[in-house]
């Protein structure tokens, strides 16, 4: 007897620890930190590992015992920034959840990130860059991250993967689909809102904000969303299914996979090392024109899983889910990849050259339109800007401006901005506001701290876009008596001036945002 009422007392107590939340698929505990409550690594999905390789995610296997959710578990494979070293474990389809310690009455808007990385790195965490204490400390909200399948794991596209499960080439992105359903189920439990959820991120983390924006199994699943640099028009990252399918298949042949009857037998018999074991050296002729550096992307392989038509081409028909949009542009988001042509384009040596600037555009677009943006952007101080000046505003800016005219055309708002502030850090005073340069100040998390920090400015400017961004979750606009704090009230994009806010020290409006170059970049299609 005395055994029963020890085991109710035990149980009583679980009940009653905040820390403990109860899912769908079982309990979890979770742990304080910094006011917040917070449970690393929640499976949402079973292991993508032996047959479910290369498979949509599937359903995970409950459990009954409290699972502690302390740590943040593995990430997904992926190679290190040095291109040599296998980093991250296949069993890798977890989330994190962030809540205030003390919850208000009414449940909280939920905020969803989507990491970055071209498809090809990152994780949910990222060693504290996407830490999101001190911003949920000034912006109360429930914060969700999870981690998705990368590169090869989680974009190989075949024919014979089409045929086993009905889909193919985007596993990644129905892992993060398969999030949102998590969130949907389980976030209330959390103290969230499962009719306020926004969609956030940078870079491919925005691009899969795209995915979601036309997909159809998303509809439903979040009711805002924001891009932080992205497209949804680059062939390189949403191409055609043949095109996916022939890379795939030279990239199984690339690993020995030779078999015309299963190519996908002999790809889940190999280890995660194998799979990932690209030959740099030797580049596909189906290879896409950012190889290697940023090789896989989404297939558009036709299916209501993964994605019926170009996703700007969608957004044009107002085939969307229709939500509120933010989106926008750093002002030097080509510095970056400037640094990164001599190795994707063989040849190319630094400093650059009239001769090896025109080759270096000659690679990314049609050879024919060279002269006209060599003429457009002749004011450049230096080939490396100009080189840096045309990727900023093909594949970013306009790219941005693209998809905010397609909302505009069917009345669904976009709010689309410009971040220009320079905190004075030392790589932003070599590469200017680089392609994720802003991220630090939504998070509100200056990182790492010994080269990063934050004076007086950098806070008023993190301040701000935290609001924003926040407000977006709660209010399906990011205004909110923004006069209150001093701020702007930030325009609805529309094609008339093409209004914008510019994020600074002090924020301002902007018109006509790279109007110019925009109407010549808006023709020219881009080779894969």
């Amino acid at each position: 007897m005395w055994l029963f009422i020890l085991l109710g007392l035990v149980s009583f107590s679980v009940s009653q620890d905040p820390n403990v939340v109860q899912t769908t698929d079982g309990p979890v505990r979770g742990y304080t930190d910094g006011g917040l409550r917070i449970w690393s690594a929640i499976p949402y999905a079973a292991p993508p590992i032996g047959n479910n390789r290369w498979k949509p995610p599937q359903p995970i296997t409950p459990w009954t015992t409290v699972k502690d959710c302390y740590y943040e578990g593995n990430i997904c494979p992926q190679i290190d920034i040095d291109g040599i070293q296998l980093l991250g474990e296949e069993d890798c389809l977890t989330l994190d959840v962030y809540a205030p310690e003390t919850l208000p009455a009414n449940p909280l808007p939920v905020m969803v990130w989507i990491y970055g990385g071209g498809w090809t790195l990152g994780d949910k965490y990222e060693f504290g860059l996407y830490n999101p204490t001190s911003w949920l400390q000034k912006q109360p909200h429930v914060h969700v991250a999870m981690n998705y399948r990368l590169a090869v794991f989680g974009f190989l596209a075949l024919d014979e993967l089409l045929k086993e499960s009905g889909t193919t080439g985007n596993y990644g992105l129905q892992d993060q689909n398969a999030a949102l359903i998590w969130v949907q189920k389980n976030i209330k439990a959390f103290g969230g809102d499962p009719n306020s959820i926004t969609i956030f991120g940078e870079s491919a983390g925005a691009f899969s904000v795209c995915w979601h924006l036309v997909n159809q199994m998303s509809a439903g699943l979040f009711h805002a969303a924001i891009m932080e640099s992205g497209t949804c028009d680059s062939p390189s990252f949403f191409a055609d299914l043949p095109i996916a399918e022939q890379f795939s298949e030279d990239y199984a042949v690339m690993l020995g996979c030779t078999s015309n009857t299963s190519k996908v037998s002999c790809l889940r018999a190999l280890s995660s090392s194998a799979v990932m074991d690209m030959d740099f050296s030797s580049k596909p002729a189906s290879a896409s024109s950012i190889y290697p550096v940023m090789p896989w992307g989404a297939a558009i392989d036709g299916t209501k899983y993964g994605l019926t038509d170009l996703p700007l081409t969608l957004l044009r028909k107002g085939q969307f889910n229709k939500v509120p949009l933010i989106l926008g542009t750093n002002e030097n988001e080509g510095s970056l990849f400037v640094a990164m042509t001599d190795i994707i384009i063989p040849g190319i040596i630094f400093p650059l050259t009239r001769d090896s600037t025109i080759q270096a555009l000659s690679h990314f677009f049609n050879s024919t339109n060279v002269a006209t943006v060599m003429e457009m952007y002749n004011s450049a101080p230096s080939y490396e800007s100009l080189v840096s000046q045309v990727l900023r505003d093909y594949f970013f800016g306009c790219a941005g401006r693209r998809v905010a005219k397609a909302f505009n055309q069917t009345d669904v708002p976009a709010y689309l901005y410009h971040f220009t502030y320079d905190p004075h850090w030392i790589d932003v005073d070599i590469l200017g506001e680089y392609h994720s340069s802003e991220i630090e100040f939504v998070f509100d998390n200056p990182w790492p701290e010994f080269v990063h920090y934050f004076d007086a400015s950098s806070h008023a400017v993190a301040d701000m876009m935290g609001y924003y961004w926040a407000n977006m979750a709660m209010y399906l606009t990011p205004n909110q008596n923004p006069q209150k704090n001093g701020y702007p009230v930030w325009p609805t994009f529309t094609a008339f001036d093409e209004p914008l806010l510019r994020i600074d020290d002090p924020p301002s409006i902007e018109i006509d945002y790279l109007t110019y170059v925009c109407t010549f970049w808006d023709t020219v299609a881009p080779r894969h």
